[in-house]
């Protein structure tokens, strides 16, 4: 643990190094933590939990407590400090936390501690956790440093697309979802009939979106929204929310009247997401491609105001 804890701060050390200070301040949305944020959280973990590893590899049966860890990211004003001294702090933690590891007694790996409400665990997993809960942040902070570009689709993509697909639905959506069977030619399919967008990151697509015309109503002039994925590591960074309006515009330059896209039947939470871009559920209407092997969809539509 100890060697792969310190593998993994000193890669990341790495790259990070080379983060500009305007990168590091960026926020996808005002409520978001910037990279600098998310880096000031990995120090306070690191804080919390070098001392959580020392207390209870020395009392077994302890009780934890939770941290208020958005109040202690706003208190500290991290988003003021400069982005390599914050690199600095947080190497120097995980070094001092790697060599403690190294050095724990072996059956103290087995002393349980437990959290309030929760269930309890043991040293052992407390150290995976931490390291875990690192590498998730620091790929949450290569997506907040990264240029993710949003393109136009062509059909050179479609195969990118179709497997960018499978990827953003595996372990996320169940498995009678045709999104698992995403293939290129649907995807050429879908352009041919209307319009698709990529968001690409260091030449990997990492998001997409397609925006079709409706088979059966085409003098309603009514489009459908389909196959919005983006990559686990690159969620709740606004890219979403850019294919979205890429979506946005293309309606408008090609006179839509109405938008409509489909939410699965176990997914209901995404109805409020998809609200913010002014859908709303209408369960008069029937999706156009519904799949037949799952219950039937939500249907979201948005009338859109256009000169005739």
């Amino acid at each position: 643990m100890q060697t792969c804890l310190q593998a993994i701060v000193e890669q990341a050390v790495a790259k990070l190094a080379t983060v500009g200070e305007a990168a590091a301040s960026r926020k996808p949305a005002p409520e978001k933590w910037s990279a600098r944020e998310i880096l000031g959280h990995l120090i306070d973990s690191a804080s919390v939990n070098w001392e959580r590893i020392l207390r209870v590899s020395l009392h077994d049966g302890l009780i934890l407590h939770a941290y208020p860890q958005d109040d202690w990211v706003r208190l500290q004003a991290y988003q003021e400090r400069p982005w390599a001294e914050l690199l600095i702090l947080w190497q120097a933690l995980n070094r001092h936390i790697a060599h403690l590891v190294e050095r724990l007694p072996e059956a103290s790996l087995a002393h349980t501690f437990r959290v309030p409400h929760a269930h309890g665990a043991t040293l052992r997993f407390l150290i995976e956790d931490y390291i875990a809960h690192l590498e998730h942040h620091l790929r949450q902070i290569e997506a907040r440093v990264a240029q993710v570009q949003i393109r136009p689709a062509t059909a050179a993509d479609a195969e990118t697309m179709a497997q960018m697909v499978r990827s953003a639905w595996a372990g996320k959506v169940a498995p009678d979802s045709s999104g698992h069977q995403e293939s290129p030619e649907k995807v050429r399919a879908d352009l041919e009939r209307g319009y698709g967008w990529v968001a690409v990151e260091a030449g990997q697509v990492v998001g997409t979106v397609r925006l079709v015309r409706h088979p059966g109503l085409p003098e309603h002039r009514i489009w459908e929204v389909k196959k919005l994925g983006v990559l686990p590591e690159y969620r709740k960074q606004g890219v979403a929310h850019r294919l979205m309006d890429a979506v946005a515009r293309q309606a408008l330059e090609v006179r839509a009247r109405e938008l409509r896209l489909a939410v699965r039947h176990d997914q209901p939470k995404l109805l409020k997401w998809y609200s913010q871009f002014g859908f709303a559920y209408d369960p008069s209407l029937q999706y156009s491609s519904a799949n037949p092997n799952t219950p039937p969809p939500f249907v979201m539509s948005k009338k859109l105001e256009v000169l005739s």
